[in-house]
C-alpha cells in the first residue's frame, strides 16, 4: 500500500484567507493535510524570517474536515519553518502556499511571501508549489477555477507526474474555468508590474502608493504575458541564485585582488 502524503499548507494572506481553506480543501483529498499560516496577512514579506522575539503558535478552527490547522504571529516562513520543526510527527513531503489573492508574476515574485514561503520549503529540500489567482476585481474573484487548479495540481503530485523536488510557481487567470485558455509552462518577466508610484496630499501629509502598470508588453513566453490572455501559467523555480556561468569571468576580474591578498597573508 503506497505511503500517504503529508502535506502543509501555509499562505502569506492570513490564517482567515478563504484561499487558504480552498489549497487545504484541494490537497487533502489526496493526502493528510496541516495547515500553519500566519495570524495576520503578511503580504510582501518575502522570505523574511522574525529573529529575537519568540512566535505565539495558535491552535485554530479548521473550515476542512480532518485537517489541523495553527496560526503563527509571524511571515510565512516563520510558518513553514515552525511547523516542519515542532507542529508535525510526521516527514512532509510537500509545502502548497497560497492561493493568493492576485497574482504573483514578474519580478514582483521577489518580495512575495507566498512564493517566499513555498523557495523556503524548496531550499530545505522538499517539494513546493506556490499558488495565486489572479482578479480584475475582488467582487469578482474566480475561487472555483483556482480550486480546480489546485486540485490538478495536487493529483499530479500524488501520482509522481510532478517528480519530487519540484518548485513551481503557478498563476490562475481571473477567468472562469470555461474560459481558460490552456496552460503556458513560462518564464519570470524581468519587469515589475507593480512599478508606478502614486502621490497623494491629503491633510498636510504626502503619502506614495504603489500600484501596478497595464501599459506594458510583455514576450509571450513570460508569466505576465500568460496570465494576462487568460492561460494558467507554471513557472518552474529553483533556489540557486548563483550566477555559474559567469563565475569564471569574475575570478578573471578580480585576478589582482587574488594576488595581492595572496601576497600579503602572512605565513
Amino acid at each position: 500500500m503506497a505511503k500517504k502524503l503529508q502535506i502543509l499548507v501555509t499562505n502569506d494572506d492570513g490564517i482567515a484567507s478563504l484561499g487558504l481553506w480552498k489549497l487545504a480543501e484541494a490537497f487533502s483529498s489526496v493526502g493528510d493535510v496541516l495547515v500553519s499560516a500566519p495570524a495576520q496577512e503578511r503580504t510582501g514579506t518575502g522570505t523574511a524570517m522574525t529573529l529575537g522575539r519568540p512566535l505565539a503558535v495558535q491552535a485554530v478552527m479548521s473550515s476542512v474536515d480532518g485537517v489541523k490547522a495553527f496560526a503563527v504571529n509571524g511571515t510565512p516562513c516563520d510558518a513553514v519553518v515552525t511547523a516542519l520543526r515542532r507542529l508535525i510527527n510526521n516527514p512532509i513531503d510537500i509545502v502548497a502556499s497560497g492561493i493568493n489573492a492576485g497574482a504573483n508574476i514578474g519580478s514582483g515574485i521577489l518580495t512575495s511571501g507566498t512564493v517566499g514561503a513555498a523557495m523556503h520549503a524548496h531550499l530545505l529540500g522538499l517539494t513546493a508549489v506556490a499558488f495565486s489567482l489572479e482578479y480584475r476585481s475582488k467582487d469578482d474573484m474566480h475561487w472555483d477555477t483556482a480550486l480546480e487548479v489546485a486540485r490538478q495540481f495536487a493529483q499530479r503530485l500524488a501520482d509522481g507526474s510532478i517528480p519530487k523536488g519540484a518548485f513551481l510557481n503557478v498563476n490562475v487567470p481571473a477567468v472562469t474555468l470555461q474560459d481558460v485558455q490552456g496552460v503556458r509552462v513560462t518564464t519570470v518577466s524581468p519587469v515589475n508590474p507593480y512599478s508606478v508610484v502614486e502621490l497623494e496630499e491629503k491633510e498636510g501629509q504626502v503619502r506614495y502608493t504603489l500600484r501596478r502598470r497595464d501599459d506594458i508588453e510583455y514576450d509571450d513566453d513570460t508569466d505576465v504575458w500568460a496570465v494576462h490572455r487568460d492561460y494558467i501559467s507554471v513557472t518552474p523555480l529553483q533556489g540557486d541564485i548563483v550566477d555559474r556561468d559567469r563565475i569564471a569571468d569574475v575570478e578573471e576580474w578580480l585576478t589582482d585582488l587574488q594576488d595581492g591578498f595572496a601576497k600579503s597573508t602572512p605565513l
